[in-house]
């Protein structure tokens, strides 16, 4: 056998092999989660903080919040495809930071074609006017949610319920802070159905239910303000009636979300409680 024969051969049997490894590990990626329907919801595990990721299909996804930190990071990649690099939407509900500031390393490592946000500012805190800047570097389409409205994404119905006015210059008490200008939003697809609030306390909620009632049922309920006392008011459960609450709230945290009033008064509605801070990421599918 000549050298350049022999040669061939040893650079065949490298691309093979090379071949096979990556035929196996994209075998790997695709059969790692069992295949339930492209549509399902991963309330991921940020600490304190919030961040939902939706898959809207198969290559469509809408993150809602990004927790405090690059955590948020770490949530992505474990839920996302490793050759994905972009995120359809993103919804700030508010400008509190554990629900924003992991957004900047969103925006750092993927590529974002939308931004919804409610046009509230956050004067006090410095990291905003950065992320601001971010967004505008990032050259993300800018959506401004300042009325209810709905917006159909393929199969998924998504009704936004508050701010059903401009607040971004709304003057808000100083125990609520910007909590009540969160984003209120019902995503669905098929039957299966999700109310997110972001912050939101009795106050929003009370006008919610005056102004929807039965509109806000949901089969999840993601609780409002990480589970805290100052949410999930009776009437606004009663309204909503869960078939499962989910708290996202990190691990022995110093505020004692979620409120153990509030995981009683669930309980008693017939909810089964989901938990980032016990279990993690948290995943729904139809």
């Amino acid at each position: 056998m000549t050298n350049s024969m022999a040669t061939f051969e040893k650079t065949l049997t490298v691309v093979v092999a090379g071949l096979l490894v990556i035929a196996l590990a994209a075998l790997f990626v695709v059969t790692r989660e069992p295949r339930r329907g492209d549509f399902h919801f991963a309330f991921l595990d940020v600490g304190q903080g919030d961040g939902t990721l939706i898959f809207l299909d198969a290559k469509t996804q809408m993150l809602v919040d990004c927790g405090p930190s690059r955590a948020v990071l770490q949530g992505l990649g474990r839920q996302m495809p490793f050759f994905d690099r972009t995120i359809e939407y993103l919804v700030v509900t508010h400008p509190d930071l554990d629900h924003y500031l992991g957004c900047m390393d969103v925006l750092a490592r993927y590529r974002v074609e939308r931004v919804w946000w409610t046009g509230r500012d956050n004067a006090n805190d410095a990291q905003w006017p950065v992320f601001k800047e971010n967004v505008a570097r990032e050259g993300a389409e800018v959506h401004l949610i300042d009325r209810a409205e709905r917006q159909d994404i393929g199969e998924t119905v998504i009704e936004i319920f508050y701010p059903d006015h401009p607040v971004a210059n709304e003057k808000m008490s100083a125990k609520s802070g910007d909590n009540n200008t969160s984003v209120v939003m019902r995503v669905q697809n098929g039957v299966l159905s999700a109310l997110l609030t972001g912050d939101a306390e009795e106050e929003l909620e009370h006008h919610l239910v005056q102004e929807y009632g039965a509109r806000l049922h949901a089969k999840i309920l993601k609780a409002g303000h990480h589970g805290s006392n100052s949410s999930s008011g009776q009437e606004f459960l009663d309204a909503v009636s869960p078939d499962m609450a989910v708290f996202s709230a990190g691990k022995n945290n110093k505020y004692g979300h979620p409120a153990e009033r509030v995981l009683r008064r669930l309980e008693r509605a017939g909810a089964a409680i989901r938990r980032t801070d016990v279990e993690g990421d948290v995943l729904y599918y139809p």
